[in-house]
């Protein structure tokens, strides 16, 4: 069956940009939570911009993209899941609070990235008209977790270079 180019309905349209105002939201929450400004430079400045240049890409195209288009949100869900584990296997090993340098920061926003990452990962069934909101729901999560983990390895490898 062929999905036509047909536009989204405008509640729909609605919806998804609400969804990219609470992902916005969300992404501030957690990078103050996490302490992220207190080790602020240009780069991690940077850094923390990307989800919200990405959030307001998509909330401005949400009219603009088409039911056929939707196809093409990234479903890469088993790759993630893949370098979870392979990042949890380094957590293991790396987590040793009486060794010097003290790892906890950047552990706790590695452990972050993680939980967004198991969250995008939940399958939740409803109705055809809402899949996009599923689907783009989970690109938000997918967005934060990378660049919380791009963020959590720069601040360690910028605080601890000898």
């Amino acid at each position: 069956m062929e999905t036509k180019n047909v536009p989204r309905p405008a509640q729909t349209v609605n919806r998804i940009r609400q969804l990219y105002l609470g992902a916005a939201i969300l992404w501030t929450l957690l990078i103050f939570l996490l302490g992220i400004p207190k080790r602020a430079d240009a780069i991690v400045i940077i850094l923390i911009a990307i989800p919200y240049l990405i959030f307001l890409l998509n909330y401005c195209g949400a009219d603009k993209v088409t039911p056929a288009g939707d196809k093409h949100v990234s479903q890469s869900l088993a790759t993630f899941l893949s370098f979870g584990f392979m990042i949890v296997i380094i957590l293991i090993n790396w987590n040793d609070k009486d060794q010097k340098p003290d790892k906890s920061p950047y552990f706790k926003i590695i452990v972050t990235a993680l939980l967004l990452l198991m969250l995008s990962l939940i399958e939740i069934w409803v109705p055809p008209n809402q899949l996009p909101l599923m689907k783009y729901g989970r690109s938000a999560l997918q967005t934060m977790a990378v660049t919380l983990l791009i963020l959590s390895f720069y601040l360690y490898y910028t605080n601890n270079a000898s």
